[in-house]
């Protein structure tokens, strides 16, 4: 259970996240959800079993941003299915956002979709988050404050969000 946020500005990005976890036998756990891919940053929701093979990803030595992070979400499924973190249709078990340079993009089972708004979350606390996010967005913020807004948001509201939280920035 998870929430992770994202938020650009000025060619820069900053991803946050929670840190409570529920392994598939209902313990729960801290565990960190946002890694470095290269000069990227990414954070996950779903499968705590897809954060090794997040953190375990080459980056393509592709320039056009868009192409890039298609192959990593392409990467990245192949991986999963692979290690068997899938659902029972077979997809991939997770989400995962993933941040370089000013642009972000949301990456599901062989997706990367473009985020083209200045604000994005992901996870079960993702509602929350897009609500306290909005409401921070006439506020000229330093973005790692404003990310913090959105994962507090989900943590204070969304019983399946806690723990510890993390940030990263482009």
């Amino acid at each position: 259970m998870t929430v992770v946020v994202g938020v650009r500005r000025a060619g820069q990005c900053v991803l946050a996240a929670d840190r409570l976890a529920v392994d598939s036998n209902g313990t729960t756990m801290e565990v960190v959800k946002l890694t470095h891919i290269g000069d990227a940053i990414a954070g996950v929701a779903g499968s705590t079993a897809l954060l090794p093979i997040v953190r375990r990803i080459e980056p393509p030595a592709i320039e056009d941003g868009d192409e890039w992070a298609q192959h990593l979400a392409e990467r990245i499924t192949a991986d999963a299915k692979a290690a068997g973190v899938v659902d029972g249709d077979g997809d991939m078990r997770g989400v995962v956002l993933l941040a370089r340079g000013g642009s972000m993009w949301e990456l599901s089972d062989n997706v990367a979709l473009p985020i083209r708004v200045d604000y994005h979350a992901i996870g079960s606390g993702a509602a929350t988050a897009f609500g306290a996010l909005h409401a921070r967005l006439g506020d000229v913020l330093p973005l790692p404050q404003w990310a913090g807004y959105g994962v507090a948001a989900a943590v204070r509201h969304v019983v399946d969000c806690g723990g510890g939280r993390d940030m990263l920035g482009t």
